[in-house]
């Protein structure tokens, strides 16, 4: 499930949206408790403004780990994100707009 995850995160990283949400859907239809395609959803729809598909993805992401909290797993990736430096001002923009703590 790695390859497609980070293959969901190659798509978003070019700007190929449609690409990384069949990505992470594919991911979550074999393997559904695999989180951190469920953020990936839930981060790509952000990236599209597409609310209330990514409040629908959000309930995958809570179900398998309450609590969490987007705001904070993006901080965490500033480093990762640092060669995408515009992609993850979008990223944080996005999530601050979206009410996603």
């Amino acid at each position: 499930y790695w390859i497609l995850h980070y293959l969901g995160i190659a798509h978003n990283i070019t700007g190929e949206h449609e690409k990384a949400i069949e990505a992470f859907e594919l991911v979550i239809r074999r393997s559904p408790d695999f989180w951190l395609s469920h953020v990936g959803l839930v981060v790509t729809y952000v990236l599209l403004n597409r609310k209330e598909d990514a409040d629908t993805a959000v309930e995958g992401v809570r179900r398998i780990y309450p609590g969490f909290s987007f705001m904070e797993w993006a901080r965490g990736r500033e480093p990762w994100y640092k060669h995408y430096k515009t992609l993850y001002r979008r990223l944080l923009d996005a999530l601050r707009a979206s009410d996603l703590e």
